[in-house]
């Protein structure tokens, strides 16, 4: 049996993860939450999530600063993926 894929949703919005993190469980990933850029980066390092999906503007840093990071420490074998989105 296959692990189901880690993917870690960042946002610093509560409602936005409370609502989004049981429907990608329930759609098959295995999910952790981080609620802004520098959670999300430390969760990166640690757990090695293969798909990342990010809020834009967040607290401490925001979604393009994490995305700036991932691909600085390159691309995991090709597992680490980011996605950027919100509203401006």
């Amino acid at each position: 049996m296959t692990a189901p894929p880690r993917l870690l949703l960042v946002d610093d919005e509560r409602s936005i993860t409370d609502g989004l993190a049981p429907f990608l469980t329930r759609s098959g990933f295995d999910v952790r939450v981080a609620a802004d850029g520098q959670d999300a980066w430390d969760q990166v390092r640690t757990w090695h999530p293969d798909i990342v999906v990010s809020d834009v503007v967040m607290p401490v840093f925001d979604g393009r600063e994490l995305v700036r990071r991932l691909r600085e420490a390159g691309d995991g074998g090709g597992r680490r993926r980011g996605g950027v989105g919100g509203r401006r």
